[in-house]
Order: C-alpha cells, then sequence, then structure tokens
C-alpha cells in the first residue's frame, strides 16, 4: 500500500483501460481486483521469478524430506529441540510435506503436457522460486485457464493480452467471481487460498479504484 505501488496501480488501469474494461466485460470481473491481483502476484510484471520450473518441483518431490533433515540438524546443532518430537506437530509435518509433493508432481505432469502440446523446452520455463509462471503467476496445473488474448496464436503469460484475460477467466471460472461482496471475496480466495491476500487484494484495489476516478 506505499505510494509508489498505489501510483503504478493507477498508471496501469491508465495505459491498458481498453483492455481491463474488455476483460471486465467478458467475464464481468471488476478493473480494480484485475490490477489489485497482478499487483499481489508480480508487482504489474515486476517479479516474475528466474527459476528454472522444471527443477524446483523435481527437487520438491525427490528432496523435501532431505531439506526437513538438514533444517532439523542445523537446529540441533545450535543446541535447539528437534520440532519433531512433538508426535501431533511431526504428523502435521508429514502431511505438509506429503502434499508439497503431490502438489510438485502435479505441476510437473502438468508442465511436461502443455509443453509437448504447444512444442515448448520445459527446461527453458522459468518462474518463481514456487514454480509459478508469468505476470499471472499461474502454476502449470492451471494453464487450462489461459486465453490467447491478442488471437495472435499464441499463449504468452508474459504478454499483458493474455495475462489479463487469463486472469480474468480464472476468476470467472474456476472462482465463480461475481460482485456481490461475498463470491468476490471467494473468487480471491480462490486465486490464492489465504485471507490476508484476499485482505489486501480488496484493500489495494479499492484505493487505486478511488485514485483512479478522482
Amino acid at each position: 500500500m506505499n505510494e509508489k505501488r498505489l501510483n503504478n496501480g493507477v498508471d496501469f488501469i491508465k495505459q491498458h483501460y481498453d483492455l481491463l474494461s474488455q476483460a471486465e466485460e467478458k467475464y464481468g470481473v471488476k478493473i480494480k481486483d484485475l490490477v489489485s491481483i497482478l499487483m499481489w502476484e508480480s508487482g504489474l510484471g515486476e517479479f516474475t521469478g528466474s527459476y528454472q520450473v522444471f527443477n524446483i518441483f523435481v527437487g520438491q518431490i525427490l528432496f523435501l524430506d532431505e531439506a526437513q533433515k538438514y533444517a532439523i540438524a542445523e537446529l540441533e546443532k545450535k543446541g535447539e529441540t528437534n520440532p519433531l518430537d512433538d508426535t501431533a506437530f511431526a504428523a502435521k509435518e508429514k502431511r505438509r510435506l506429503d502434499y508439497r509433493k503431490k502438489d510438485a508432481a502435479n505441476s510437473l505432469v502438468a508442465l511436461l503436457r502443455y509443453c509437448k502440446k504447444y512444442d515448448m523446452d520445459p527446461l527453458k520455463q522459468t518462474g518463481s522460486w514456487g514454480g509459478a509462471i508469468g505476470y499471472v503467476q499461474f502454476m502449470p496445473y492451471n494453464f487450462q485457464y489461459i486465453i490467447d488474448g491478442d488471437s495472435d496464436g499464441n499463449k504468452d503469460l508474459f504478454s499483458w493480452p493474455d495475462a489479463v484475460m487469463s486472469a480474468a477467466n480464472f476468476l470467472k471460472t474456476y472462482g465463480k467471481y461475481s460482485t456481490s461482496a461475498k463470491k468476490r471475496w471467494q473468487a480471491i480466495y480462490r486465486y490464492n487460498t489465504s485471507d490476508e491476500y484476499v485482505n489486501g487484494v480488496i484493500l489495494y484495489a479499492d484505493e487505486i479504484w478511488k485514485r483512479f476516478k478522482n
């Protein structure tokens, strides 16, 4: 909510108003919510990550247990207790790691299928430390929601027409977005399942829209 980010959001609306209006008309997603999500996800394209996502997913599948062992060993070197000695915590951690590995496997399969379908090199796809890609920070299993927003024959999440339309499509199709306060909140939550995230998106969205209108 700093001034730089707020001003960037207002400027983005001005620069891409026609595109954002088209997305709002087609999918019913408010312009301010699209811009806010794009700011929260990638800083309006400033932070998309340069990690090789293929390696991220393989690493999560194969080495999460080893990473946990290493982290615990480092704690014990400092004289701290092993948190896994708490059976309840240990069970919770096992569920968390099992989920992360399953999620990584789903992402890897989706990435490979998508790259094969569109003749792309999976080893050249870059993204965040968690494996999310593009201005919209989609995980590969959400690539089904990508839209060719400029009708150039390519689906490119590093293109604003494609990114804006894809985010709107995701919110409407998967999130069941509508303009009521409840449905709006629920749709944004499905984009990122965090109460803090949703509250932040709405706070930023409402502020930039107020500034834009004024």
